[in-house]
């Protein structure tokens, strides 16, 4: 998705637009479909703030704060059932201002189906925990079953 220079833009300019890559934010971004608005950090992220950070093995990763802790955070995609942690405020770049979906930009801190849609992301993410772990077991069921023939 980014490089270094990424950084520095924000850096400078306060701001960049950038194209989104990978499907971890999906279903609201999409694979190179969605420009991104990426604002420089002025204050201490919140929990559902969308982020931008970079690991330690420099990987730039755009995925939503899902409990903030006292010295780091809990981050996780949209589209993701694991929970990556210890993300340090030194990690983080820049947070997400708004996207657009073709021509329609959608500011994150007054868009009311961003809202609701943020709303409703810890049942969407514990119907599919439960799907997967529902899968899980039933995988198991059945080498036990066909182990016991």
């Amino acid at each position: 998705m980014m490089d270094q220079k990424i950084e520095e833009i924000i850096q400078r300019d306060g701001f960049v637009l950038e194209m989104t890559v990978g499907d971890s934010m999906e279903p609201m971004l999409k694979n190179r479909q969605n420009p991104i608005v990426i604002e420089r950090v002025t204050e201490r992220p919140k929990k559902h703030d969308v982020v931008l950070y970079k690991r330690d093995s420099g990987q730039y990763v755009l995925h939503r704060i899902v409990k903030v802790r006292p010295n780091d955070y809990a981050i996780r995609g949209d589209n993701r059932l694991n929970t990556e942690y210890g993300v340090c405020d030194r990690h983080i770049i820049g947070v997400l201002k708004g996207y657009y979906i073709g021509e329609r930009y959608v500011d994150c801190a007054t868009d009311k189906e961003y809202k609701r849609y943020v709303s409703s992301l810890k049942y969407k993410y514990l119907a599919r925990k439960a799907k997967e772990l529902f899968g899980r077991a039933m995988r198991k069921l059945g080498r036990i079953f066909t182990h016991n023939k």
